[in-house]
């Protein structure tokens, strides 16, 4: 593991979330009455390797089924034969060891910690998550150092992704969400809500659109027929394959896509109209684009998106980045062909298209309802009572 994050790691857009989920790695799990830490186990598919121990670290954080963080510890409250019991778990990196977890015995911090808000179980796609990083990790340890005479990833069930939380709006609540918007913050906060659902990308790359990365629709000579055309606008994020990758830098987000490759999207003419609307309000000496109202980059944003879904009375766990899921579910009620869709946010696999992407039931219906409609093929009911049986 350490030679894979200081080799390997270090030139991934990911690199951040490597360091998170390998440290969680580190911890120990119990089995048998017994703390056993991956760290320690033999590189092998044995009944003590490391494919059994991933299988039971996993195990043992199932188990969980609250978490909270009181003054910056971690604290889990874990399902066991007599009942749930609080435990404290110490940080990986806090020792060169890591240290087991142990019980919390005080009723004062249990009873604070009955009372926190905290967090539920750890969600599938967590666990999905730091299974895929061992896996990547065996992997480059069997092809790259040839430690291993075999591909242990190839030993690990993979997790399945858990059932999608996610969602999509529908016209009449995006349209309430943006109403809302404007009587809270404003025109500039809600442009950005606006870009989010009509444009597709991620909030980062919303956020950091510069100026110079719009390009306007403009009539140009058709090179075959010699007449006056209208050569479609775009906007653009320009690929990052030889930029120097900080992980730890948030503000690199805004210039690159999260695999770094470049993310060319038509400007449609709803999108051309708001951005058209962002050109009358921009701020001089700003490049910004979609920006606070100042001229700045958008900040504090959490607090503001939160009130805002409270007074649209949408879900507390729909997210900004939901906005991007509605823009695909549009995009393909409206027809539009999952290879554009594609081509639209640079997404390399058909899945991601079904991942974005939620059919309502009204579609749904619509789509459907279409069965049986060929004129041969419907029979009305007294028909049905005519029609020669095969007795």
């Amino acid at each position: 593991m350490v030679e894979y994050l200081t080799m390997e790691s270090p030139t991934k857009a990911s690199h951040k979330d490597d360091l998170l989920h390998a440290a969680m790695l580190r911890c120990p799990f119990e089995y048998r009455g017994k703390f056993w830490r991956l760290d320690d186990l033999p590189l092998d598919d044995s009944d003590q390797g490391i494919v059994v121990g991933l299988e039971l670290y996993f195990k043992d954080l199932r188990q969980v089924t609250k978490r909270a963080y009181l003054n910056h510890e971690l604290y889990q409250l874990r399902k066991e034969r007599n009942g749930n019991v609080w435990y404290h778990q110490p940080h990986p990196a806090e020792d060169e060891i890591p240290r087991p977890r142990y019980p919390v015995n005080d009723a004062i911090l249990i009873k604070k910690l009955n009372q926190a808000k905290g967090r539920g179980p750890y969600k599938q796609d967590t666990l999905r998550n730091r299974q895929a990083l061992a896996r990547v990790i065996l992997s480059w340890v069997y092809r790259r150092l040839r430690w291993t005479n075999s591909n242990l990833a190839d030993f690990i069930a993979r997790i399945e992704p858990g059932h999608a939380r996610t969602d999509a709006l529908d016209p009449e609540q995006l349209a309430c969400l943006l109403q809302n918007s404007d009587a809270l913050y404003g025109r500039p906060f809600t442009r950005l809500i606006q870009a989010a659902a009509w444009i597709g990308w991620r909030r980062s790359n919303l956020i950091g659109l510069t100026w110079d990365r719009v390009f306007w629709p403009k009539e140009i000579n058709d090179p075959i027929t010699g007449k006056r055309v209208r050569q479609p606008g775009y906007i653009i994020v320009y690929s990052a394959d030889k930029q120097t990758i900080d992980p730890f830098d948030l503000k690199q987000r805004r210039e690159r896509t999260k695999n770094r490759e470049s993310l060319l999207t038509t400007m449609t003419n709803r999108i051309e109209s708001l951005l058209q609307e962002c050109w009358k309000h921009r701020v001089p000496g700003s490049n910004v684009v979609f920006h606070n109202g100042t001229g700045g980059y958008w900040n504090q944003f959490r607090a503001r998106w939160d009130r805002l879904k409270r007074e649209t009375g949408l879900p507390e766990n729909f997210r900004f980045h939901d906005l991007r899921h509605t823009w695909a579910s549009e995009a393909l009620a409206a027809g539009i062909d999952s290879r554009t869709v594609m081509d639209e946010q640079g997404w390399k696999d058909r899945r991601m298209v079904d991942r974005y992407s939620h059919t309502r039931l009204q579609g749904r219906f619509e789509q459907m309802n279409r069965l049986g409609q060929h004129p041969n093929a419907q029979l009305t009911d007294q028909e049905n009572r005519d029609a020669p049986s095969d007795s």
